[in-house]
């Protein structure tokens, strides 16, 4: 039976959440996204952060066995709209940087690198926090390249006497650190094989906080300020061969991991573009435009404001369906092609919807102080980021689609369907 109401649990998490948000969250909003420089206003969230931390939420990803809550996809698309309607760069996204162990790593790697978060907070260090390394100054769209070296990824990671070492840019990568000397912990989407394709030569690594040879600079951007973005540059940074999973499978590792966050990347435009629309309806209830009455009573408004709620709703569903999927077939062919349905078309539709929003709103949605602003400015990164919209999310779906095994209903049916290396490398020799 279709249900789309939440359980009492979803919904208690959801009220947490919202109260969270509104209480913690949002004091901090306008003030950091005033401060100019990339460090200082990442760290104005720390506090917030820990708090949050506090609460169980940063790593609420990680498995009961491990010691976290081990929230399914639903919970956590549940959880990702409510601070996404107060702030969508709000940094919680360690689960980016811990899906490839959760899928790929050891009982050993797993043991420790899932169970350490937990533990730090325990002990009352509760800023620990995650990064995810995968694209490079070059381009990453065609990691799943068929030919060797130069081509896809050129990051090194050539073993040496027990050693990984590392050598290479990587380029906007989530998380740097509350100090720019690195997250607790990163997870490097590296090149372990230069003389084989992308399908076979990319493996990935752990890379633990303080690991010598490593540079990192910030990267300002003019949306998601909250969500820190750096630039790493690694010369001959050592590395235990211990910390390596997924050799020769790091093709897998990214198909999978942003298969995995893309229902929560549309929770994080659904967020938006609700935070977007409770601003320009309150608006437009009050605002009268020097007439009369409120604009809301225009035949016009009224009419754009059904369209954005249209638009926000069904969104809204295709995050819940595809958070579904996941928690029920795992992260499988099926799963790979309805996530970035939902990733690309919740992105792009609620970007309309802020647009439109703004459109309602007129020239006073522009003023630096005024919510859409930062709604739009946040919203307009996200069919570009966690696997862009053009270069890798509709490539995935294309190459699940090409496969004798596809059918129209599949998605209706809830097929599972096997995910196969034969399905990436599609379009990347152009």
């Amino acid at each position: 039976m279709i249900d789309f109401s939440l359980t009492p649990e979803q919904k208690d998490l959801q009220t947490m959440v919202r109260s969270f948000a509104t209480r913690v969250v949002k004091p901090v909003v306008g003030l950091a996204d005033r401060e100019p420089d990339p460090l200082k206003r990442f760290l104005l969230y720390k506090p917030a952060y820990e708090r949050a931390a506090d609460l169980g939420l940063t790593f609420a990803h990680v498995p009961k066995e491990y010691g976290g809550a081990g929230i399914g996809g639903l919970d956590e698309v549940i959880m990702t709209e409510e601070l996404s309607a107060v702030d969508p760069g709000f940094p919680m996204y360690n689960d980016l940087a811990q899906i490839p162990i959760m899928l790929f790593g050891s009982e050993e790697q797993k043991e420790r690198w899932l169970k350490e978060p937990l533990q730090r907070i325990a002990e009352g260090k509760r800023d620990y926090i995650c990064g995810f390394a995968l694209s490079e100054p070059g381009g990453t769209a065609s990691f799943d390249h068929p030919g060797p070296t130069p081509a896809g990824m050129t990051f090194i990671a050539e073993y040496q006497s027990g050693d990984y070492v590392l050598n290479g840019r990587k380029a906007w990568v989530a998380a740097g650190g509350w100090d720019m000397q690195g997250a607790n912990q990163n997870l490097f989407v590296v090149r372990t094989d230069t003389q084989k394709g992308g399908k076979e030569g990319l493996s990935a690594i752990i890379v633990p906080r303080g690991t010598k040879g490593i540079e990192y600079s910030p990267v300002d951007k003019y949306g998601l300020k909250g969500n820190q973005t750096v630039e790493i540059v690694c010369k001959d940074a050592h590395v235990p061969a211990e910390n390596l999973l997924a050799e020769g499978m790091g093709d897998l590792v990214v198909t999978k991991t942003f298969t995995m966050t893309g229902p929560a990347i549309a929770a994080t435009a659904v967020g938006c573009a609700r935070g977007a629309f409770e601003s320009t309806l309150e608006w437009a209830r009050m605002f009268t435009g020097a007439s009369a009455n409120p604009i809301f009573r225009n035949q016009v408004v009224g009419y754009m404001l059904f369209d954005i709620e249209a638009k926000i709703e069904a969104s809204r569903y295709l995050a819940w369906k595809a958070a579904d999927y996941l928690d029920k077939n795992g992260c499988e062919g099926g799963s790979v092609l309805m996530a970035s349905i939902a990733k690309v078309f919740a992105t792009e539709t609620c970007y309309e919807a802020v647009y439109d929003c703004m459109r309602v709103m007129g020239t006073n949605s522009v003023d630096a102080t005024n919510p859409l602003n930062k709604f739009f400015r946040d919203l307009s990164i996200m069919p570009l980021y966690d696997g862009g919209n053009m270069g890798m999310q509709r490539r995935k779906g294309w190459g699940v689609m090409l496969d004798p095994e596809y059918y129209s209903q599949m998605l209706m049916d809830n097929v599972t369907m096997k995910f196969k290396k034969e399905m990436e490398g599609r379009g990347t020799e152009f």
